[in-house]
């Protein structure tokens, strides 16, 4: 590829050409665990946001609250997941994620480090400055949107 076109790229277009490969990678594992790739970040998210609510997940994932709901009820009915009604807002269900959510998500995301290092090759002390940085760029970004 010529510098003309890697300069054409913009990185969001890269970063979606990445998504699209990693799903590619993962559609198999996902499968096996019964469930999609949109409901693997759910349970991603809610691992690292224990006890949110769906607004929380509306907000984050810049979504609908019906197509929460949805995704929320799939992967309640798989018993990944618990809603329980928040005592301080009994409109609002804290979510958390089961035992066996855990185990699924444990599952993939071994799959997910896989394909980073199937396929880029690099240290785990690059890999983690990689992530760092563009969590510089995206705590810097959150800050204007």
């Amino acid at each position: 590829m010529s510098d003309n076109m890697t300069e054409s790229y913009l990185l969001s277009t890269i970063f979606q050409r990445f998504v699209r490969l990693n799903k590619r990678f993962l559609e198999k594992y996902l499968r096996e665990q019964g469930i999609t790739y949109e409901q693997y970040h759910f349970l991603y998210m809610l691992s690292i946001n224990p006890s949110c609510n769906q607004n929380f997940l509306c907000e984050y994932f810049n979504a609908k609250k019906s197509l929460v709901s949805n995704v929320l009820r799939n992967l309640e009915d798989n018993h990944l997941i618990t809603q329980k009604i928040d005592p301080n807002n009994r409109r609002s269900y804290i979510i958390n994620l089961t035992d066996k959510g855990f185990e699924v998500l444990d599952n993939i995301r071994e799959k997910d480090k896989e394909f980073e290092v199937k396929f880029f090759e690099i240290s785990v002390a690059t890999r983690e400055d990689i992530v760092q940085n563009f969590e510089i760029v995206y705590n810097t970004m959150l800050k204007e949107y």
